[in-house]
């Protein structure tokens, strides 16, 4: 089985996953290509995967997982301290980089795209509660991070503080 070298080996040890075949972390990507048939046999097909062909032709495909250069990341954070800084600086063009709201725009349109970055999703959050937006701009993110996302969110739901409440009078003496 040839699979489309973008996926990494961790990304198909999920795939797998998903359909309940567990993978040796240990094993490389060109011996779990080799032993593909081995592991497909132990497949439970669900929802998200539901035959043979479509897991053929997902490892096949070219993975959706964006992978940034170096170059393109140094200046994505950039973009978003610049639009950080403005919408902290109450929008304020005389002491910014911006010159007008356009530039403004072009700088969040440059960015969503990477909305697996943490500082896009801030930058784009602040962007949208700005008096100076054109259009309402949501940063795309991957089905992954949304499902950490959302773990996330339920996990601090769930913290309970450690306060007591008592009620009644109480007599305080200072030495």
């Amino acid at each position: 089985m040839i699979i489309h070298k973008s996926h990494s080996k961790k990304e198909i040890i999920k795939i797998f996953r998903s359909i309940e075949v567990c993978i040796d972390p240990s094993c490389t990507k060109r011996e779990i290509c080799e032993n593909f048939n081995h592991y497909e046999s132990y497949a439970k097909y669900n929802d998200d995967i539901q035959n043979l062909s479509e897991l053929i032709q997902i490892l096949k495909s070219q993975s959706n997982k964006r992978r940034i250069s170096v170059d393109t990341k140094k200046e994505i954070m950039l973009n978003c301290k610049k639009v950080i800084n403005f919408c902290n600086n109450h929008h304020i063009y005389n002491d910014s980089t911006f010159n007008n709201p356009l530039d403004l725009y072009n700088a969040v349109l440059f960015i969503h795209p990477y909305g697996d970055i943490p500082s896009v999703r801030r930058a784009c959050q602040l962007y949208n509660n700005s008096p100076m937006q054109i259009n309402h701009i949501n940063p795309i993110i991957s089905k992954e991070t949304i499902e950490l996302l959302e773990e996330r969110k339920e996990m601090k739901k769930i913290r309970h503080l450690p306060f007591s409440h008592k009620k009644g009078n109480f007599i305080v003496l200072f030495d």
